[in-house]
């Protein structure tokens, strides 16, 4: 940096010089002038957007020992860029570089890729940690007048939920793909106004116990491995025009849905099942295909329809009634609970 230190890069002409100067200098190097000269608006104009603009909120499995978060960005006419952010100043005796973005002076050092042929990643030390790397994303965006491509939210990484909330990115990214969540206001909120914009969200294990203040369409927007939802306070109807909307997704790898409905006789089950054009459950399925998901409640009692899905997969239906034991009198109410479960073809074993 401090070869360029005196020069006014606003003088440059951008056609021949700023072009050359983009191609030639690598994307760290690129920021950390950019970022520590009076004349970023130059460096600015020079940048070219990237093809790909991954956010992490989550650390890559071999090193999420050093909890940080991340993001990579790839260019077609230079390497991947990727820059790591963590919350602790650990290891950062030996940084050299300091960025600056507004009131942000971040502590940073590049290191080599673990393997021969790797990128090298930018590491960096920020303060207030959710704050500071959302303001980064942002300062990205406005820089190479570009939006995340694509967000991971680890499990329980989110600290401030209102603020990401209202993150533009968060709303607007096309792949947004959570771990894991139990806040059912925040997803509720998260999927409606995604749903506005017609994109979709992938939350692989979610448990939503309000879904009434999310419309049918917002929440038919939602994917995930394994689900938990709250009907139980909502009209049949609802749960009816949910799981036919759920029914035209695709979703491969979709385990299990459970769901709290709203007391329904036997003859709202099955009214329920013929709306959908459901099939009854064919015992003849336990011959060819196995459950890909078991819990407890899935009793062979409770299976009552299914529905293939492609060649390989098939939809069963679970519904179950709650039995209260007075003395010797048992009492069985109307159905509380309906299960999903997708049952998989089972491979033929080789033969010695």
């Amino acid at each position: 940096m401090s070869l360029f230190a005196h020069i006014n890069f606003s003088k440059l002409p951008v056609p021949t010089v700023g072009e050359a100067f983009w191609k030639c200098t690598k994307i760290d190097e690129f920021l950390n002038l950019a970022t520590n000269t009076p004349h970023s608006a130059w460096f600015q104009k020079i940048a070219v957007a990237p093809t790909k603009f991954s956010v992490n909120f989550e650390a890559p499995p071999e090193a999420r020992a050093r909890n940080h978060w991340e993001i990579q960005m790839e260019f077609q006419d230079h390497g991947r860029f990727i820059w790591r952010f963590y919350r602790l100043p650990d290891n950062f005796d030996d940084a050299t570089m300091k960025l600056k973005f507004g009131q942000h002076n971040i502590l940073s050092k590049l290191e080599p890729g673990n393997q021969a042929g790797d990128s090298p990643v930018l590491h960096s030390y920020i303060t207030e940690h959710q704050t500071g790397f959302l303001e980064i994303v942002d300062w990205l965006r406005k820089f190479f007048k570009c939006e995340p491509t694509d967000i991971k939210i680890r499990n329980r990484c989110i600290t401030n939920y209102d603020e990401i909330l209202h993150w533009q990115p968060l709303l607007n990214t096309p792949k947004l793909a959570m771990m894991k969540s139990k806040r059912s206001q925040f997803i509720t909120e998260l999927l409606e106004k995604r749903h506005e914009k017609q994109l979709r969200t992938r939350i692989d294990v979610v448990d939503i116990r309000h879904p009434q203040s999310v419309s049918i369409e917002g929440l038919s927007s939602l994917d995930y491995h394994s689900g938990h939802i709250d009907f139980s306070d909502l009209d049949s109807n609802f749960v009816t025009e949910y799981i036919r909307n759920f029914l035209g997704q695709e979703n491969e790898r979709f385990l299990v849905l459970r769901a709290a409905i709203p007391d329904w006789t036997r003859d709202q089950v099955d009214a329920f099942g013929a709306d959908l054009n459901l099939e009854h459950f064919d015992v003849d399925l336990n011959r060819t295909h196995k459950p890909g998901y078991q819990f407890h409640a899935l009793t062979n009692d409770s299976r009552m329809f299914q529905i293939r899905k492609d060649e390989r997969s098939v939809l069963v239906f679970h519904f179950s009634r709650p039995t209260l034991r007075f003395g010797n009198v048992v009492i069985t109410n109307r159905f509380d609970k309906m299960a999903i479960t997708v049952w998989l073809l089972e491979e033929p074993q080789p033969r010695d």
